[in-house]
């Protein structure tokens, strides 16, 4: 499956939807939501965050095997890992560097 502008744009919309404070509020912090959940024939992702990231949201493709990155600046999780559904195989969280989150969705 190849990965359109529009899928990343529509994924990239959803991570910022999904949050539950105010900005400002502290650190942010992946508050445990991590799931797939199929939308008529799409997939969503969906993760929870403590607040808006105050920092960059960065995001590029890799390939073979065709994935998503996402990275949140000023941000922290603890690694896990969900089943996909549809389109999506597997989406995986942890924190990619000190001050750096990475969400993968393959």
């Amino acid at each position: 499956m190849a990965w359109g502008r529009g899928m990343i744009a529509w994924l990239c919309l959803l991570l910022f939807l999904m949050v539950s404070a105010p900005a400002g509020a502290g650190p942010v912090a992946v508050t445990g939501a991590l799931r797939v959940e199929m939308a008529g024939e799409a997939a969503r992702v969906r993760l929870a965050l403590s607040q808006p990231p105050a920092g960059s949201v960065t995001q590029f493709q890799l390939a073979a095997p065709e994935r998503l990155v996402i990275d949140i600046a000023g941000a922290s999780a603890t690694r896990r890992e969900v089943e996909g559904a549809g389109p999506v195989r597997a989406v995986r969280i942890g924190q990619f560097d000190p001050q750096t989150v990475r969400l993968v969705i393959e």
